[in-house]
């Protein structure tokens, strides 16, 4: 997805990562999920530029601010209640 500055992101579901792309520079920067194997999926930015992920293996989601380069989890959701 591309965020409201223009930067590209993309999850790397089988590694747990999420990955920030300058296109104008090409730099990538590595950021590790805080919880290994949780199956990152869908990504989206919100009006505020905070990154909404799905973490489908543990029935979580998690919000990642890139101003200051940190995840927050969101539990308490049931299998159906994410489909």
């Amino acid at each position: 997805t591309v965020d409201n500055d223009g930067y590209g992101w993309a999850i790397d579901y089988r590694h747990g990562t999420l990955w920030k792309v300058d296109p104008t520079s090409g730099r990538s920067t590595r950021y590790e999920l805080p919880i290994r194997g949780s199956g990152p999926h869908t990504i989206h930015p919100d009006r505020n530029n905070v990154l909404w992920i799905t973490l489908q293996l543990v029935d979580m989601v998690a919000s990642f601010d890139p101003r200051t380069e940190k995840f927050r989890l969101y539990g308490g959701f049931t299998r159906d209640a994410l489909v």
